[in-house]
């Protein structure tokens, strides 16, 4: 699972534009179609919808949003909660009269 195929849909159903969701993440538009024709791909959905000028959700699109949000959202938490556990131990050593003083 790439995460970031999520991310960009996630920016491209806040934007409803290609465009617009690739300048906010710094990839071309180009690269955006390719990581939603991707997710279609995989999921065998059409995830957004072009009426007139303006883009919007199908209905697997919006479920498949959800689940996306979700996703990023797990492992954006894991990352904070993992970073936070120190694991291993550490020695120290010190000389006998140090310890007698």
């Amino acid at each position: 699972m790439d995460l970031t195929l999520y991310k960009t849909l996630l920016k491209v159903a806040k934007w409803q534009n290609y465009t617009k969701a690739g300048e906010s993440l710094g990839y071309a538009q180009s690269s955006v179609t390719s990581q939603i024709h991707k997710l279609e791909m995989e999921y065998g959905i059409e995830i957004f919808e072009r009426v007139g000028k303006k883009m919007s959700q199908t209905p697997a699109g919006d479920i498949l949003l959800r689940y996306a949000s979700k996703l990023v959202k797990l492992v954006e938490e894991s990352k904070i909660t993992v970073a936070g556990q120190t694991t291993g131990s550490f020695i120290i050593g010190t000389h006998e009269t140090t310890m007698c003083s």
